[in-house]
């Protein structure tokens, strides 16, 4: 490696190449990406057996300090063939210097990544989500048309409703389901119909449940909507003197002074104690009266008449 191997980049390619220490490149802060060794190590194989084959892309950012665009697997491969060989060419690495900016380097990262190699769903949801800030900045910025959706699902060559799944769990799951994301232990479409629900419920699934098959998630959607369906109600006197159901109004109770309480209170006393004396339960009739007895002294305590 070095004259020969810069020699052969360039000409394959019109951008500028240059040989550059790896000591002098530092890793993308932005690649929270899954590194898979078992790719190193059989990159490194390949380095030491046939030579280094594919220039990495980097960006300057102080003076001969470079940061890693592109190729952090190749990088670190060739760190590796090093730590075997301790052989100085291994130190020194082809590269495209590009001029990009932070924005740039951050977007071509990540398509860059997401295209060369299988990714977990949770590490494609970061991936959309990073997208999606910086497409959404461009937008305002330079006015380009198109709705974001349509700009990262073409960027990442996937299905528009590939890409509003991981919109969906992103803005609306839990912090618990996307751990569970995270962990490989939900499929990015259950942990989307999980977000249908209110993230308190989410959380009681995911609590509650040993798994998180699409179908137990229906279900568990289902009896949520069915117990939020079922009105909550009172029984009550109707005009006739009868007991009849009625719903309790969400609406709260208006302020009152304790004195109005006392004299409902007592009126509706007054009204079962009919019921009750016609319908002959004593001992309920006992305690009503009890009640009652109760209710005078409140009102004479609060000078009510």
């Amino acid at each position: 490696m070095g004259a020969n191997i810069l020699k052969q980049f360039q000409m394959k390619d019109d951008h500028e190449i240059e040989m550059i220490p790896i000591e002098k490149i530092v890793f993308n802060k932005y690649n929270y990406f899954s590194m898979d060794e078992g790719r190193v190590e059989a990159l490194c194989d390949e380095i030491l057996t046939h030579g280094f084959k594919s220039a990495i892309e980097v960006r300057e950012i102080s003076n001969d300090m470079y940061e890693l665009i592109a190729g952090e697997t190749r990088t670190r491969a060739l760190l590796k063939a090093y730590d075997r060989t301790k052989d100085q060419k291994y130190l020194m690495v082809p590269a495209y210097v590009s001029n990009m900016s932070d924005d740039e380097a951050h977007e071509r990262l990540i398509i860059d990544e997401l295209l060369k190699r299988n990714h977990t769903s949770y590490e494609k949801m970061r991936a959309v989500e990073e997208l999606q800030d910086l497409y959404r900045k461009r937008k305002k910025e330079e006015r380009i048309p198109g709705r974001i959706q349509w700009m990262i699902a073409e960027s990442l060559s996937m299905k528009k409703s590939q890409v509003g799944t991981y919109q969906k769990v992103s803005s609306k799951a839990s912090d618990a389901v996307k751990e569970k994301l995270r962990r490989e232990e939900i499929s990015v479409e259950s942990a989307a119909l999980l977000a249908d629900l209110p993230q308190d419920k989410q959380d009681e699934f995911i609590a509650d449940s040993k798994n998180y098959r699409k179908q137990d998630i229906e279900d568990f959607k289902n009896l949520q909507a069915a117990v939020m369906n079922v009105s909550e109600k009172q029984l009550k006197f109707d005009e006739a003197g009868t007991f009849v159901e009625e719903e309790i109004s969400a609406e709260p109770l208006p302020k009152r002074h304790i004195g109005d309480i006392v004299k409902d209170l007592y009126k509706t006393l007054e009204e079962l104690e009919v019921k009750i004396s016609m319908i002959e339960f004593k001992d309920e009739l006992i305690l009503l009266r009890e009640i009652k007895k109760e209710c005078d002294a409140l009102s004479d305590m609060l000078g009510v008449q």
